[in-house]
Order: structure tokens, then sequence, then C-alpha cells
């Protein structure tokens, strides 16, 4: 039984440019879609972005038949037609995106930008994502994807998150703190890396979605 943890709070600021949307394909209950977006920061238009860009890649992902869901080619497409739609919003900015979908034993998708996504299988954390460009970001009409294809071994968890969640410890704690702590607990041990020494508050805008196969959050 997959379950499902997602945090987001705002950061350094009072708007959350971030955004998280998980839910379960409408015609597959064993698959999982995960989408997070973080609207970039020091031009207007950020959150907006992030908003168009998850609404968007939901809808059409919602709409991909079983083979599409297992295609990284069809991603890719996804990512492209994300990119034209937020370029076009008069009001939008420019984003990252990490846009996936989970199965039993495999995770698929497509990813621009530092935001990432993370697997624990037999003990061993690993960036999906790894390998995406930051630059052009979605928004420009010219985004650059890296699409992933990646078995999953159960029991596993998944975790995908933006730079606010990562930067502060490094990716590299991240991911040992992703071998060695249960997934119902990983939420607090990063939420302690991104928060500022005395007040509690976070130095950016944190964003974290967990699933897990086992049922285990």
């Amino acid at each position: 039984m997959q379950t499902v943890l997602t945090f987001s709070e705002a950061g350094g600021h009072p708007d959350n440019q971030d955004v998280v949307l998980v839910r379960q394909h409408p015609a597959r209950l064993d698959m999982t879609i995960a989408l997070v977006a973080d609207g970039q920061g020091g031009r207007s238009g950020g959150g907006r972005a992030a908003e168009l860009a998850c609404q968007t890649a939901w809808k059409l992902a919602s709409e991909f038949d079983l083979d599409q869901m297992l295609d990284p080619l069809a991603w890719a497409y996804l990512l492209r037609r994300v990119d034209l739609a937020v370029e076009g919003d008069a009001v939008a900015g420019f984003t990252t995106l990490v846009a996936l979908v989970v199965t039993p034993n495999r995770v698929v998708g497509v990813s621009s930008g530092d935001s990432v996504a993370i697997a624990v299988v037999a003990g061993r954390a690993t960036e999906v994502t790894a390998g995406q460009s930051k630059n052009p970001p979605v928004g420009t009409g010219t985004v650059i994807g890296r699409t992933f294809n990646t078995p999953l071994e159960a029991p596993w968890p998944l975790a995908l998150m933006t730079d606010g969640v990562w930067k502060f410890a490094g990716l590299d704690r991240v991911l040992v703190l992703a071998q060695k702590v249960t997934p119902n607990n990983l939420l607090c041990a990063l939420q302690t890396t991104a928060r500022r020494h005395g007040t509690g508050d976070y130095y950016d805008d944190f964003t974290l979605a967990v699933l897990d196969n086992d049922g285990r959050l």
C-alpha cells in the first residue's frame, strides 16, 4: 500500500513559491503521479509559474495511458508542453519541475532545475534526477529536461524536494539521512537542517513529498 506525506511552508519571505501535488492516476490506482515545482525567486511570477507548471503537468499526466506513463519520451513531451504553457502566461515567471509516476516497482518521469527526487532501494539512496539542467528553466520556452526510468525494489521510499530542503545540509548529507532515517522521520530530520538557528524559521521555501510503498508513513 502506497502512503504519502507532503509538507510545504514559506521561508525567508511571506509567500510560498513552491507547489507540491501528489495524486493517484485516475485510471490506475496502483500508480501515483507526483509533482514538485519551485518558482524562481528574484523576479516576479515565480509562484504563478510553479502553480501553472503543476496544474498543466497533472492535466497531461492524468490523461496518459499505460504505455505513455512508462515511456520517458512521453514525459519529455509533457515537460515541453508545460514549458510553453508557463512561457505563454502573462503573469508567470520561471520555475523548476519534477514530474513523475510511481508504480510498485518503477519510477518514470522528467525534471528540470534543482528540485530533486531521491529513491532508497535496498538501503541505498540514489538521486533519480541526477544530471538535470538548472538552465534554461521552465517558462523560457527552451527548457532542457532530464528523463529517468528507475527500477524500485520493495520496500522503498521516494522523496521529492525543492532546494530549500537540501541545499543547506548539502545533497550528500540528505542522501545519507534518507538511508539512515525511517520514512516517517525523514521530514523532521530534514526540517532540522533547513531551519535558522535560534528562530525556527526556514532559510528558504521548504517543500517535501515522501511516498512509501510499505505503509510506514
